[in-house]
């Protein structure tokens, strides 16, 4: 499930710039940018309308997607910037490029639909924007498969917390013990008999700079999946790696939505929550980026993946109510980091109506290092 604050998804898997000395941040496309736009603030000073009708007297926005994506942005803006403080990082490079991401749209208005076009999608583990339209491309594309699997059960399958220096050695370590499982199963019921999906998620512990990386697995039967935590529960012991069975869970899924939504949520928490406290740290999570870089996060066994999209361009449309407006608008807009909204590029117009709230607030000052960590 998605651990969400504030209704962003605080989970799993950025989109801005770069920090001045000051610690001030700045989008990498802003300086191009600055030329298009008006002084904002002086072009709707005493406005009631812009051009979607977005203003302080209109709570219930008519484009949710559009606020949405700023809402999105925001977040993301905050989070690639402490990344990219990881200055010595193998990833930092990488993380420069993600900060273009959703930093320019192409919005469209005909017929009462609102469709929005990002020019540039990162496809990166550390963007909310981009963990969020890869999640729902996950699912979209394997909910059909799943719907036709006899039983769905989940497996987890963890090893102890390790030094976030050492993830990569640990992962490989996994990975071998499970391909050696896998082998033993197969064996012994049938190369075809076992359809599974397995993925990797990341916690972090910040007190201690520990990660825990264990395996989530989608199988097909319940002997399959008994087998699997059985195997790995003795080729762990063999191994010298002690792991506590508790852990180690098997469970029925009763949905193929729920089964795609449960393997497909996220690699890491972006917020970690330890003892009740919720924090964030940009080393640890650097740390599990290079360490899960050109490791394969997603794995069938017995069934062919589904062809994915290579497309960087993904578009996002919803219906709106006709304003009396003309029936095909199309425009250019950028984000704002000085006001936190996107605008027309060509007049400074705000078309999204992202409003800080006190919660969101607090995560960015966590983020940010301004206030300690809470209690949640």
């Amino acid at each position: 499930m998605f651990f969400e604050e504030n209704g962003l998804p605080v989970a799993a898997s950025l989109g801005g710039g770069i920090y001045t000395l000051g610690v001030e941040y700045h989008p990498a496309s802003d300086a191009g940018l600055q030329a298009n736009f008006v002084n904002t603030a002086a072009n709707n000073e005493g406005s009631k309308r812009n051009l979607f009708d977005i203003t302080a007297n209109n709570a219930g926005s008519k484009n949710r997607n559009i606020d949405k994506s700023a809402k999105l942005q925001d977040f993301g803006y905050h989070i690639k910037g402490e990344l990219l403080k990881q200055c010595y990082s193998d990833r930092f490079s990488s993380y420069k490029k993600s900060t273009l991401c959703g930093s320019e749209v192409e919005v469209t208005l005909a017929d009462g639909i609102t469709k929005i076009k990002y020019n540039y999608l990162c496809r990166q583990k550390w963007c909310p924007r981009c963990n969020r339209i890869r999640s729902a491309e996950l699912i979209n594309a394997y909910v059909p498969i799943l719907s036709s699997w006899d039983a769905l059960y989940m497996v987890t399958l963890t090893v102890r917390n390790v030094n976030a220096l050492d993830l990569k050695d640990k992962l490989s370590e996994m990975q071998h013990r499970f391909r050696n499982i896998m082998r033993t199963i197969h064996r012994r019921l049938g190369t075809s008999a076992v359809r599974a999906i397995k993925t990797i998620e990341v916690t972090a512990n910040n007190e201690t700079k520990t990660v825990h990386p264990h395996y989530h697995i989608l199988a097909e039967s319940k002997e399959a999946a008994l087998m699997l935590r059985d195997l790995w529960m003795e080729r762990s012991k063999q191994a010298g790696d002690v792991v506590v069975w508790a852990a180690q869970d098997v469970a029925r899924i009763n949905s193929p939505e729920e089964a795609a939504k449960e393997i497909f949520k996220y690699l890491t928490k972006f917020l970690i929550k330890t003892d009740g406290k919720i924090a964030f740290d940009g080393w640890l999570l650097d740390k599990i980026y290079v360490g899960t870089y050109r490791k394969h996060l997603i794995q069938t066994f017995a069934f062919e993946k589904p062809k994915e999209d290579d497309e960087s361009e993904v578009e996002e449309q919803e219906a709106v109510v006709d304003d009396g407006m003309p029936s095909t608008q199309s425009f250019s807009a950028a984000w704002k980091a000085e006001i936190n909204q996107y605008v027309i590029k060509a007049t400074g117009e705000i078309i999204s109506s992202h409003d800080r709230s006190k919660t969101f607030q607090r995560i960015l000052a966590i983020i940010k290092g301004e206030e300690p960590p809470r209690t949640r």
